[in-house]
């Protein structure tokens, strides 16, 4: 199964970042709902994609609907804060062990989370 015309169905052992790297950069742009920006140092571009779509998506989203509800959608905005942080914080975790299955030497998919390898 391949992600698209030249791109392997995996990421090789040989891609993983410095831990140092990934889990600084991670919580430090988790403070800012960034974390997913992780993913990028080690190839899973198309979950950083995804999560960081999320992030922006969504409260452009909430605002348009707070406008075109005079103000009651804005009600979701507290609810989308609550909801970012535990996010944010599986963000950085699934980053970090990710990358560390690949310093371990095993192959990783683009869509695999967690300790999940191939």
């Amino acid at each position: 199964m391949s992600s698209g015309p030249g791109t392997p169905a995996y990421i090789a052992p040989t891609q993983a970042a410095e831990s140092a790297l990934v889990l600084v950069f991670g919580i430090v742009g988790g403070l800012f709902g960034l974390g997913w920006c992780a993913y990028f140092f080690f190839g899973q571009w198309q979950k950083a994609l995804l999560c960081g779509g999320l992030f922006v998506v969504v409260p452009i989203l909430i605002i348009v609907l707070g406008l075109a509800t005079c103000g009651v959608g804005w009600l979701l905005l507290p609810i989308y804060a609550i909801v970012l942080i535990p996010v944010a914080i599986v963000n950085v975790i699934d980053a970090h062990l990710q990358n560390e299955c690949l310093r371990q030497g095993f192959a990783i998919g683009h869509w695999t989370w967690f300790s999940n390898h191939l």
